[in-house]
């Protein structure tokens, strides 16, 4: 299914969470790149997640993107952008403490 830049941004931003859980690391990227057929799994489960979050969002009350994937992707980018740059922010003013709630 082809998609807007938004949408294919957030279907990314899936895939790298699937790729890599929260308590990974180097083994796990390149075990995205050295296991066969496991970057194609990842990336249609990550499509089939985004698509069920664009799908959940629209019947969101209120909903002020109405049925534009694109709008609601950016939307969540937003939200993942601010609480990436919070993580960020919190661990320059205090290393090792920059753990920030998701």
């Amino acid at each position: 299914m082809k998609h807007g830049p938004n949408v294919n941004k957030l279907i990314i931003e899936r895939l790298s969470c699937l790729a890599i859980p929260r308590d990974g690391g180097l083994a796990d990227g390149i075990k995205l790149f050295t296991e066969a057929g496991l970057l194609p799994k990842l990336l249609k489960q990550a499509e089939a997640d985004i698509m069920h979050c664009l799908a959940v969002a629209k019947t969101a009350n209120p909903n002020p993107y109405g049925n534009d994937d694109e709008a609601i992707a950016a939307e969540i980018l937003r939200t993942i952008q601010q609480r990436k740059d919070a993580r960020r922010d919190a661990s320059s003013t205090n290393p090792g403490h920059g753990d920030v709630p998701p």
